[in-house]
């Protein structure tokens, strides 16, 4: 293991190591076993992102989370935003469904202290080799919002207007 229980998850662009890596700090329920594969030894395992400088800076990241489907679970995950209140529902960014591969566009909100990642909300083994997390340039955020469908687009545009870029 790496010094203070911290993993390094990737930072990438284009398969390119980019400003550092992120860390991974399991929480005490959280066991890593090898391999990728942790357990889960209640229903809320976690980990904290760590930023690869120790700042967090609010903005639009890109998220992408690779599993596999030897897991006793599929993964749900969802990014929790402490920002002075500890972490609440109210600051909560649901991700969608992990079977292999899955990327999203995600808003650091400023006041951002902490950011808890949880991957299943269940006991049990899961396999989470790799978290990337990155900025995109504007142009990637705009090819996105493109390809979005109509509906997801306008919630999409209405979040980067009022959180900013």
């Amino acid at each position: 293991m790496q010094p203070d229980n911290i993993r390094r998850a990737r930072t990438t662009a284009g398969g390119m190591a980019q400003h550092g890596s992120w860390g991974l700090k399991p929480a005490p329920n959280t066991l890593f076993i090898g391999s990728g594969v942790w357990l889960a030894r209640d229903e809320d395992p976690q980990f904290t992102l760590v930023p690869p400088d120790g700042d967090l800076t609010p903005g639009i990241y890109e998220l992408s989370v690779v599993s596999a489907t030897n897991s006793d679970a599929i993964l749900r995950p969802r990014l929790y935003f402490d920002r002075g209140n500890g972490f609440n529902e109210a600051d909560v960014v649901q991700l969608g469904l992990v079977t292999s591969r899955a990327s999203q566009l995600v808003s650091i909100p400023p006041q951002t202290r902490v950011i808890r990642f949880d991957p299943i909300a269940q006991r049990g083994r899961f396999t989470l080799p790799d978290v990337y997390l990155r900025r995109p340039a504007r142009l990637e955020i705009l090819i996105h919002v493109m390809g979005a469908t109509v509906n997801k687009r306008a919630q999409i545009l209405a979040k980067l207007l009022t959180k900013g870029l």
